[in-house]
């Protein structure tokens, strides 16, 4: 760290709270980010002059040379400090950051990952093979945002073709009409980054073996592969189920990205193999807190249902998928999923989000206490 120039990250603030008090001054950094605040009390001035002048023009060694060697300890204290709480980066790291294209997800992601791992944590998401199951409203919406992301690899399963009532709440246009929705998709990621690397499956998945074989393949090629559920033919529940046993034998984590149902925009939930709830365990627990309520409720079954949406709770619910698969791929402590062990619905009536918890069940015929 001594030979390194280091500044404070750009979306850092160093403000001053009290610094009139003789024994202690103190600051705050603030991380403009993600709103943060990191509250610091200094008790030598020169640790205040030093951040005050923190610019990326000095090293570490010049620093501790420039005001002498009895404040070493405390000045690479300060140091390791910054760099534990994200407050700073060093000149070569920054230098990398601004000509990167994803420049500004970088920063953000430099809000939580240390200066000298971001590289590394970047590299994993990039890398990370993300299946998408479903290139309707929201398959459309969470393959755009990934790429958008950073991610690079990802296989699109689709066997449907792009029609006309599609584009009021997809991300196709009039240019896509009878094109398949997995070449429709592949050609905008690819006029995002060139550099995406798409495979096409046209299939329709019926059984839990369809996926299985295709997640099979994959994992001959690919060490961290992630699926996203946005299929509803014939419905979330049938396909959800069927990618659950597929996942759950293959353990590979997957994501259901939920829907529209009522004037609920569903999100979540994230399922890691035998680490969090499953399908099933969510299906009991689902089914003893609705019990007392649809007791005397009879269920009529529909054939073809079609139930209204708009664009934007698309969006919201593609969102927060997007932000789940950054956080998995980027297997850092700091970015933990969000969604394992419950669901949420946006509720377009009153705008606000209500999340249920649905714990891993020791008595769920599929997982229980397994690993």
């Amino acid at each position: 760290m001594k030979d390194k120039n280091f500044r404070l990250r750009p979306s850092v603030s160093f403000v001053p709270i009290d610094v009139n008090n003789e024994k202690n001054q103190r600051f705050d950094f603030f991380l403009s980010n993600t709103r943060r605040i990191v509250p610091v009390v200094f008790s030598q001035p020169i640790l205040t002059e030093i951040i005050s002048n923190l610019d990326g023009t000095k090293s570490v060694s010049s620093i501790i040379e420039e005001f002498g060697n009895n404040h070493e300890i405390s000045i690479c204290s300060l140091f390791n400090f910054l760099a534990s709480k994200c407050l700073i980066e060093d000149i070569e790291t920054a230098d990398k950051i601004a000509k990167s294209s994803y420049r500004r997800v970088l920063n953000f992601l430099g809000d939580y990952v240390s200066y000298n791992s971001i590289f590394e944590v970047w590299n994993q998401v990039k890398n990370h093979h993300v299946v998408i199951v479903g290139l309707g409203a929201i398959g459309s919406w969470v393959s755009v945002l990934l790429v958008q992301s950073g991610i690079q690899k990802l296989t699109l399963i689709d066997n449907d073709v792009v029609q006309e009532n599609n584009l009021n709440r997809s991300l196709f246009t009039y240019k896509d009409l009878g094109l398949k929705k997995t070449t429709a998709v592949s050609n905008r990621l690819k006029s995002i980054d060139s550099d995406v690397k798409v495979s096409e499956i046209t299939k329709i998945i019926l059984q839990s073996n369809d996926i299985l074989e295709i997640l099979n393949d994959l994992k001959k090629d690919y060490e961290n592969i992630l699926l996203v559920n946005c299929a509803d033919f014939p419905n979330v529940d049938v396909t959800s189920k069927l990618i659950h046993e597929a996942c759950m034998q293959s353990k590979i984590p997957y994501i259901i990205s939920g829907g529209y149902n009522l004037h609920l925009s569903l999100i979540g939930p994230t399922i890691i193999p035998y680490e969090t709830a499953c399908f099933e365990c969510m299906a009991l627990t689902l089914e003893d807190i609705n019990a007392p309520e649809l007791k005397n409720i009879r269920k009529l079954p529909r054939t073809q249902r079609n139930i209204g949406n708009l664009a934007p709770l698309t969006g919201i619910s593609s969102s927060f998928v997007v932000n789940e698969v950054i956080r998995i791929a980027s297997k850092t402590p700091e970015l933990k999923p969000a969604m394992v062990n419950r669901r949420g619905e946006y509720n377009f009536l009153t705008n606000k989000i209500n999340f249920i918890d649905l714990p891993r069940r020791p008595d769920c015929p599929c997982c229980g206490n397994k690993k």
